[in-house]
């Protein structure tokens, strides 16, 4: 073997795409909980799946987290935690990768949910989930000898290629307990709702540190007066986990998952416990050197070439953007005298294009605004456009992308819905770095030599000290003069 080096290996994408799997749950409200007369709102929070590799597929499964806002048969708003499980499978080819040397990237982003109720306190729940794969392997960037010869006349060329390492883990539970005061004893917690923001995260050689706040939000009624209110409030948090690339100069992004959630209400005070999960992907590049040519100044050889497409990583980060929007109120079907009680939203992007030197992710923002007219309450949806921009100086091929909604505003303006909000994002891109390797060379008969002590060599305009060596069979040391600046060489 030639060019048996630690670290050099290409990464090659085994699979890379984005595919859709749908739910499709029964479930049946407990006695003790009002019944269903009007949904207003159903979203679906996946939690990342856990992953099993197989020798040509990797089984995945994982939970999904709905929570059902809906109005009851008293016409006051009710709140109902549900959970599924979910579950895929996505085929691979190992091809020449080394086996069991797999590295494999999942994010399960809910891409739509809706809910049909079919009894007062029976319901289906059908929720589009859209998995982002890739898998990658390793092949190593090795030259096999195929025959014998001696290893003094062997001369080889090499060349070099950044090729992506990567590692993903989740964290264990972080649970985090906090106190909300609220205005009275006859206040009501309707629901209540977490986005996770990642201020601060840092990859080392032995994990991932990260820092943070979860933003929790409770919808209120007064039940005297039927008057809704959203308290908010914010708790920090730090936890870690293990992610390792080996040296603590990788590139690393962060999301925040919400696992579970729970409030009791005592003496006018919310009780909160909330546990939540961290999701990490930590990459980098490592330089990868290889055999782009070879040839023996004893024997004839002959030389299998592989072109590799391996993969790079040119951006993998954590932003936030902040959104904002108008529609008319008669698009979503709002009436100009509605009060607005809550705005519920979710993000997901679809797609990415380069554009000059940037990555521009596309997606949509699906809002549902609670509201309250002629003393009942009401829903309506409004999807809005996103789009994020992401300096590369470079192509991707493949992305992921995931975003979370944040301090959701809606006002009635001037028979206008205005929407603002901050987007939390985590996204990277992958490149492509093409190699031709020497994957193996076979040697034969004798070069057979001219009866000469000298040779003259008129170099054309492509030529190299390299090019003219092999042409000759001769080492690069044996050309007297320089074939790309002078008009002939000696070869001794």
């Amino acid at each position: 073997m030639i060019n048996e080096r630690e670290n050099g290996f290409f990464t090659v994408g085994l699979c890379e795409r984005s595919l859709g799997t749908e739910l499709c749950t029964d479930f049946t409200l407990a006695d003790y909980q009002s019944e269903i007369r009007r949904v207003l709102n159903v979203s679906a929070v996946p939690l990342p799946p856990a992953k099993y590799v197989g020798a040509d597929a990797v089984e995945f499964n994982g939970n999904v987290d709905y929570q059902l806002l809906y109005v009851g048969g008293d016409g006051g708003v009710y709140s109902a935690p549900l959970s599924g499980e979910y579950s895929f499978s996505v085929p691979y080819d190992r091809g020449e990768c080394e086996a069991g040397n797999v590295s494999v990237l999942c994010t399960v982003v809910s891409e739509s949910v809706s809910a049909r109720v079919s009894a007062p306190r029976r319901l289906s729940i059908r929720c589009r989930l859209r998995p982002t794969v890739r898998i990658y392997g390793k092949r190593m960037a090795e030259t096999a000898i195929m025959s014998e010869v001696d290893p003094t006349s062997v001369y080889t060329q090499d060349l070099s290629c950044d090729s992506l390492v990567c590692d993903s883990g989740v964290s264990d539970t972080i649970t985090l307990n906090t106190s909300v005061s609220l205005s009275g004893d006859d206040v009501r917690v309707v629901s209540a709702d977490t986005k996770i923001i990642i201020d601060n995260s840092e990859y080392s050689q032995d994990g991932m540190m990260c820092r943070g706040r979860v933003m929790l939000k409770l919808l209120c009624v007064c039940e005297s007066n039927g008057e809704y209110s959203v308290l908010t409030k914010e708790i920090p948090f730090d936890g870690g986990l293990e992610v390792s690339l080996g040296t603590p100069d990788g590139l690393c992004r962060v999301r925040g998952v919400l696992s579970e959630m729970s409030v009791n209400v005592n003496d006018a005070t919310a009780e909160c416990s909330m546990g939540i999960l961290l999701e990490a992907v930590a990459e980098k590049n490592d330089e990868v050197v290889y055999t782009s040519d070879i040839y023996s100044t004893k024997n004839e050889c002959e030389c299998r070439v592989a072109d590799i497409s391996t993969r790079r990583v040119i951006a993998c980060q954590n932003a936030n953007l902040t959104f904002s929007e108008r529609v008319s109120l008669s698009s979503v079907g709002i009436p100009e005298d509605a009060v607005l009680i809550d705005t519920i939203g979710t993000v997901c992007f679809e797609k990415c294009e380069t554009v000059d030197t940037k990555q521009v992710f596309g997606g949509n923002a699906d809002f549902t605004v609670i509201y309250k007219k002629d003393g009942e309450v009401y829903a309506s949806a409004v999807k809005l456009p996103v789009r994020y921009e992401m300096q590369t100086g470079d192509t991707a091929v493949s992305f992921e992308c995931t975003c979370e909604a944040t301090d959701i505003r809606a006002k009635i303006d001037q028979g206008e819905l205005r929407i603002d909000a901050e987007l939390i994002m985590s996204a990277d891109c992958m490149g492509e770095s093409r190699a031709e390797m020497i994957d193996n060379a076979r040697f034969g008969e004798t070069v057979q030599r001219a009866d000469s002590e000298l040779i003259v060599c008129y170099p054309s305009a492509e030529d190299t000290l390299w090019s003219v060596a092999k042409r000759y069979k001769v080492a690069p040391e044996a050309i007297l003069g320089d074939p790309v600046e002078d008009k002939y060489v000696v070869i001794e």
